[in-house]
């Protein structure tokens, strides 16, 4: 049927007049026109919306501003300050203990800011401490922490967890030495049944007031390969 009406329909085109032809183009392109402008009104509509939508958020934004900045200026960064020194130089003094000698340097002081902290060694940075006296620092820092554990008007978990590494940074061996390193926190946590404290080393022996396990199958690797090692302990 389709073959039949083609002549039919190339006839009647070609008995109506040009105009017909010219209009009807004409049609088809304000027709397209119009869908143009039909999508332009739609995505400025839509920019609109977004438009609203992030002054919503920049006033949201700005009125949490406010509240933090309100709330931050409450904070008594002084006295944060202070109870972090105290509570590291604590650690210091509990080294010092047995031997004054372990802690050499003047005492930390810890100050926090309203974006930052900075560590000090007297008037220095601690960055010029040797690798042995950082690692002091830091399980000094874990200290001051875990003091925090139960005092009104702080939130710290009470839990910290360290590996100690095989030896120290002055290539001492762990096993020589760790015992002092951890009496502070024995101590801490025997004062303080809010903080709790995992240590895995390779010692710990005659280390008092502790629950001791000894692991008897620890894995480590070592050139590629596998292998068992059955002398590290954690308390």
């Amino acid at each position: 049927m389709e073959t039949l009406l083609r002549p039919v329909r190339t006839a009647f085109a070609a008995m109506m007049p040009p105009e017909i032809s010219v209009f009807d183009t004409q049609i088809g392109q304000m027709e397209e026109r119009i869908a143009q402008l039909l999508r332009l009104r739609q995505a400025v509509l839509h920019r609109d919306e977004l438009s609203a939508g992030i002054d919503q958020l920049r006033a949201k934004v700005q009125s949490t501003s406010e509240t933090v900045d309100a709330e931050s200026s409450k904070i008594p960064f002084e006295q944060l300050s202070d109870t972090m020194s105290d509570g590291i130089n604590d650690y210091f003094n509990g080294l010092n203990a047995g031997d004054p000698s372990r802690w050499p340097h003047a005492p930390i002081r810890f100050d926090v800011g309203e974006r930052s902290f900075r560590i000090r060694v007297g008037e220095s940075s601690w960055t010029t401490l040797g690798a042995t006296s950082v690692g002091y620092v830091v399980l000094g820092y874990h200290h001051a922490l875990l003091k925090l554990s139960g005092r009104s008007g702080f939130n710290y978990p009470g839990l910290a967890l360290i590996d100690f590494p095989m030896t120290l940074a002055d290539k001492t061996t762990i096993a020589d030495k760790e015992n002092y390193l951890i009496e502070p926190f024995v101590t801490l946590a025997t004062s303080n049944q809010s903080c709790q404290m995992i240590v895995c080393g390779r010692a710990f022996k005659n280390l008092k007031g502790v629950n001791r396990i000894t692991l008897t199958t620890v894995w480590k690797q070592e050139q590629g390969e596998d292998n068992q090692d059955t002398s590290s302990e954690e308390l």
